[in-house]
């Protein structure tokens, strides 16, 4: 690039202004006699021209991120035309006369869209997990912390360090007042929300590594799932492990409670899901060779899905049909009794409990196979099959008021997947810079938190 005389002068001036400012006279100097006259601080009239090489390596710091962006936008509008095109959605002069949105589908309306980054983190990220009422979202590290942040500010709100190892998990409880870490230290750690974020609980029991914990429903008991291929149930005011579980014979990963409290599933490394009874501890159903390699991740699909919206309902149970049947039958009965309060009142808390009934019917797996799957828990059967990860899934979650899935991979992207059609709807490739290894949605905003290798945790807006 070929400089004129002018730019030249202005850029000669502005290295010796930044020289001079910053203390290297010397070497001021030395550029001085190399351009053959002396700078004057007081011969610069023109403010603009004021500091103008710290002005300038910021405006081209900050126009890098800008195109970087626009290419990511533009890549993601190509994918978007393309995605279109294969459902005809852009063919024929119907589409151009404005069958756009019509024929497209809908779910374009609802694409994650970036709304905060939060650093502080300093390694992977292993786990994100949305407080169960608060704009909480709680994140976890190999760097030996977790982190409370909050989602509408992007603020952090607390760090907790007490932890000898990597922390591989966080969960809120059900009320919003604790929250239980797992770490590789072989603990579970239960810490106090309300009172300035103190731990109040070490469970010692397992004997390797603590891949996950999570509260039970009525936030007595935390389950847990460890390394040593064992599931355990403690008792949080006691701190005692009243149980130990042996079913799987590797690595367990995950262990996730149902909506209704009434059963859990468990993942292991050795390609199987158990589906267990929460009141006597027995497997309910071994679904082995679920998948073809290790299972990352377990979610509890529909946390305020109506029923009559899944069209993966093709693979309930008789029992999931005749709650179907109940529920409408239910809402007649309370139109004709909207009078009584009473009614009315012990008929929403039916349609919840039908509801939470529904939501514990279905189950999500994802694993290194690259897949995701949905099961019927109720007979233990395969519903459907979601392929497109380039890479090992590590993360799923729900839309929570829209039939619409999310899951991450360690191919660095995020994906929307239609309930209703079991296809692809949306994918954001870059959505980290490295392997995404949580994702989380909120049951209570329209919100999206994903973990990743990039030591970062994102927070993506739902809303059309």
């Amino acid at each position: 690039m070929v400089l004129t005389q002018k730019q030249r002068d202005e850029l000669n001036k502005g290295i010796l202004e930044y020289l001079f400012n910053n203390n290297y006279e010397e070497a001021g100097e030395k550029f001085e006699e190399l351009l053959g006259y002396k700078y004057d601080a007081g011969q610069q009239k023109n403010p603009m021209m004021k500091n103008i090489l710290e002005k300038k390596w910021v405006s081209i710091i900050r126009l890098q991120k800008r195109d970087m962006e626009l290419k990511q936008e533009i890549e993601q509008l190509k994918e978007d035309i393309e995605d279109l095109k294969k459902r005809g959605a852009l063919g024929g002069a119907q589409g151009m006369q404005g069958g756009l949105l019509d024929k497209a589908d809908k779910s374009l309306m609802y694409n994650p869209k970036q709304k905060h980054v939060l650093s502080s983190h300093r390694a992977n990220i292993t786990r994100v997990a949305f407080h169960a009422a608060y704009s909480w979202v709680a994140s976890s590290s190999e760097d030996g912390s977790a982190k409370i942040w909050d989602s509408e500010t992007g603020e952090l709100e607390a760090t907790l360090k007490q932890h000898a190892g990597v922390v591989n998990s966080v969960a809120f409880d059900y009320s919003g007042q604790y929250l239980v870490t797992a770490s590789s230290d072989m603990t579970l750690k239960i810490w106090d929300l309300q009172k300035n974020f103190i731990c109040v609980k070490t469970l010692q029991g397992h004997d390797h590594s603590v891949s996950h914990g999570e509260f039970s429903l009525d936030n007595n008991f935390v389950l847990s799932c460890s390394r040593d291929k064992t599931i355990k149930l403690w008792e949080v005011n006691s701190g005692y492990c009243k149980k130990t579980l042996d079913a799987h014979t590797e690595w367990v990963r995950m262990v996730k409670i149902s909506p209704n409290g009434q059963k859990f599933a468990s993942c292991s490394n050795d390609q199987s899901i158990i589906i267990w009874n929460y009141t006597n501890m027995e497997a309910q159903h071994q679904i082995q060779d679920a998948h073809d390699n290790v299972i990352e991740i377990l979610a509890w699909c529909g946390h305020n899905l109506d029923k009559s919206d899944l069209i993966m309902k093709k693979g309930g149970s008789q029992n999931g049909n005749q709650q179907h049947s109940n529920s409408q039958n239910n809402n007649n009965n309370g139109n004709e009794e909207s009078k009584s309060e009473h009614s009315e009142k012990q008929l929403n808390q039916q349609n919840q409990q039908q509801q939470n009934e529904w939501n514990s019917i279905f189950l999500a797996s994802g694993g290194r196979d690259k897949l995701v799957k949905l099961w019927n828990t109720v007979s233990g059967e395969l519903i459907h099959t979601f392929q497109g990860n380039d890479n090992w899934v590590r993360g799923i979650g729900f839309h929570p008021f829209l039939t619409f899935m999310y899951t991450s991979s360690d191919d660095k992207s995020i994906r929307v997947w239609n309930l209703m059609t079991g296809k692809q709807v949306r994918k954001i490739a870059e959505a980290h810079t490295h392997f995404i290894s949580s994702l989380d949605t909120s049951k209570n905003y329209p919100l999206v938190a994903s973990g990743g290798f990039d030591f970062k945790v994102k927070i993506w807006d739902l809303k059309p």
